[in-house]
């Protein structure tokens, strides 16, 4: 508590004064003191220049080399220093290569400790890998001579298809920066996201530009360890996706590193082994973004396309067994997508082909390679007045995704509810909801149905608030007997053709109502 809690309100005396408490209660092995260094190194965060950062790092740099055999006698504090450190020395590898080089030496000398953290390591590895020649000969040793780090190890393979463990990737974060991030996705509206995402912001993201690079944590935690449960799934708050897209807003070039913190678990997915809520994040930000933000679709295609492939510099390089693992890749690239469809994670994934707002080569590209994953999914040419339609529910096995921020009720209203609910048209481009009414002997007779006009000719960007008369609620309430159903109506010209058909007294109106509803 008093590190996890205090410890960032100091001034920096006090901050001096119990680092050194702490190193002589290490160097005294006091008990449980190892508790108190893994909440300490939390607080070593990544993206941080301030001096307080910089003389926390330097702190933990003298414990690892003036307590190395402790250190190995915690058996538990050993994956926790090398993904950490290895983190620490991507921002501070130009002052403090020293992170890495110890880093590398605990791998080669307790390797089997460290392989535990999961296939997230290789990932920091290979980042550094061009920076700092110890890193470099890490690599070298786990490409081509495995059993040097330890005889029972099986090799990159066995690490790859490690999923990361929780409790590492959090590590990377402050617990202020966790329990806000969590508070963001668990309590916050749609309404009020921005806000707080400009709160945020100002906190983490506005003393230094090179603070951007936390981002990467950001998405791997979002991707990794929060998972939200079958209710937040369905009520209306802030879907993780749409923190990622924030994220990667951040910068103004979206950064290589970070697309591929998204992407990372794509390449080595194991359907059979692993949650789908790993990879959900990236195709929801892929489909729900290529009308809006076509830009931010294409990249994230183009780079799905071309990890495929393998035609693209990636930071994973695998010298001479290349060929193997990039067909590693693209199966579980494959695996991934084709789980996506059978979980109906979104209604239709052809809209990353046939979508006119993305570029037409990748469209082309994309169907060349995973056409043959839908074949029966129809073609959706989408415009600017069409909305993607929300996922089927009743899917079991995996816990139903919304593709919007709003989510219809699953259960019906009362009908004396619906008869008093106030209806309204949102600003254009918005989702708009209203009860539609089960068969109705003639469409144009019905109260909520005569309203229709007027509400689509109206200024759609204006809100239009309609009050049933208690006349017309006596009429609602008898064609309400039959089970009432939410739908969500987005497409007007649709409706103003139906209108049309049953002013002229055309036979096909109601054929036509039907097939709408």
């Amino acid at each position: 508590k008093l590190i996890n809690e205090k410890y960032p309100k100091f001034l920096d005396r006090p901050r001096i004064q119990l680092l050194q408490l702490i190193r002589d209660f290490v160097n005294n092995k006091i008990k449980e003191i190892d508790k108190v260094l893994l909440n300490l190194l939390r607080q070593a965060a990544g993206g941080d220049w301030s001096q307080n950062n910089i003389r926390l790092i330097e702190f933990f740099i003298q414990i690892a080399t003036e307590t190395k055999d402790w250190i190995y006698s915690k058996q538990e504090l050993i994956p926790y220093f090398v993904y950490s450190f290895l983190r620490l020395a991507k921002d501070h590898y130009t002052t403090h290569s020293r992170l890495a080089v110890i880093a590398c030496e605990m791998c080669k000398e307790r390797w089997l400790d460290c392989v535990v953290i999961g296939r997230d390591l290789a990932r920091l590895i290979q980042e550094l890998q061009p920076l700092i020649p110890e890193v470099d000969q890490l690599w070298t040793i786990i490409l081509e001579n495995p059993k040097v780090l330890s005889p029972n190890w099986l090799g990159l393979q066995e690490l790859l298809f490690f999923p990361t463990q929780k409790q590492f990737l959090s590590q990377r974060l402050t617990p202020d920066m966790e329990a806000y991030l969590i508070f963001m996705m668990s309590k916050v509206k749609p309404i009020n996201q921005k806000w707080y995402q400009n709160w945020w912001a100002t906190k983490w993201f506005a003393s230094d530009i090179r603070s951007r690079s936390l981002v990467s944590d950001l998405i791997r935690f979002i991707c990794c360890c929060f998972h939200p449960t079958n209710q937040m799934l369905n009520a209306d708050l802030v879907k993780r996706w749409t923190i990622i897209l924030w994220l990667l807003k951040i910068n103004t070039q979206i950064s290589p590193s970070d697309v591929y913190s998204l992407f990372f678990d794509w390449f080595f997915f194991n359907p059979k082994a692993e949650n789908i809520m790993l990879i959900e994040p990236a195709i929801l930000l892929m489909v729900n973004c290529f009308r809006d933000l076509p830009e931010i679709t294409n990249h994230l295609e183009d780079f799905l396309i071309k990890q495929y492939i393998g035609k693209s510099e990636s930071y994973l390089s695998f010298g001479s067994c290349e060929s193997f693992y990039r067909n590693l890749i693209k199966q579980a690239i494959h695996s991934s997508l084709k789980l996506i469809i059978e979980k109906r994670v979104i209604t239709s994934i052809s809209v990353l082909c046939s979508a006119p707002t993305l570029d037409l080569q990748t469209r082309n590209k994309f169907k060349q390679h995973f056409g043959s994953l839908f074949p029966t999914d129809p073609i959706v040419h989408l415009t600017p007045q069409n909305q993607i339609p929300i996922s089927k529910p009743g899917i079991q096995q995996f816990p139903q995704v919304q593709m919007i921020n709003r989510r219809l009720p699953e259960q019906p209203k009362p009908v004396q509810k619906l008869v008093n609910t106030i209806y309204t048209v949102p600003q254009q481009g918005s989702q708009l909801t209203s009860p539609v009414l089960s068969p109705i002997s003639s469409p144009i007779s019905s109260p909520l149905i005569a309203k229709l006009p007027t509400i689509i000719s109206s200024n759609e960007t204006e809100q239009t608030n309609i009050r049933l008369s208690s006349e017309q609620k006596q009429n609602t309430e008898k064609e309400l007997n039959s089970p009432i159903s939410n739908l969500s109506v987005n497409m007007a010209d649709e409706l103003r053709e139906f209108i049309n058909l049953a002013k002229q007294g055309n036979s096909k109106a109601q054929q036509h109502l039907r097939r709408l509803l």
